[in-house]
């Protein structure tokens, strides 16, 4: 056998009794996040297109560009379980601080959403918290 040949045979046997069939994309590592973040993370994820839908129908009235949100930028949450432990109602409410171009704040605003069983989310409330001051290079996009 030449010499190419056996390296490459015995590669492919030290892969074939070194691979441990997981996939490296499991191997994410959390050490650097918490479970709560994480799982913060994914239900503003899934609930951002109400979000954004909701602060876009507040802020259509204000300004000519609608801001956005990001669930990293001034967000916080709350979760309640009304109906006690392990039942499948929640009222989830989510702090936003919607933004406008590189991250210049328009305001805070809270949003309650229930969230039932079958996964419907229903919106509860919007309140609009407090104003933030436009700088001068931004105030074009305030409606009159």
């Amino acid at each position: 056998m030449s010499k190419v040949y056996q390296l490459l045979l015995s590669l492919m046997f030290f892969h074939i009794f070194t691979y441990n069939g997981v996939n490296a994309a499991h191997h994410v590592s959390s050490s650097n996040q918490t479970d709560s973040v994480l799982y913060q993370d994914v239900i503003l994820t899934l609930l951002s297109p109400q979000i954004e839908k909701e602060v876009h129908q507040y802020y259509s009235k204000l300004l000519t560009e609608p801001p956005t949100f990001s669930p990293y930028y001034g967000t916080e949450m709350t979760i309640d379980r009304p109906g006690g432990y392990r039942t499948s109602q929640f009222i989830v409410k989510v702090k936003v601080t919607p933004y406008v171009g590189p991250h210049i704040a328009v305001g805070e605003d809270l949003i309650t959403f229930s969230i039932n069983g079958g996964g419907q989310v229903k919106v509860l409330g919007y309140k609009h918290l407090e104003d933030h001051k436009l700088p001068p290079h931004w105030k074009h996009i305030k409606r009159q």
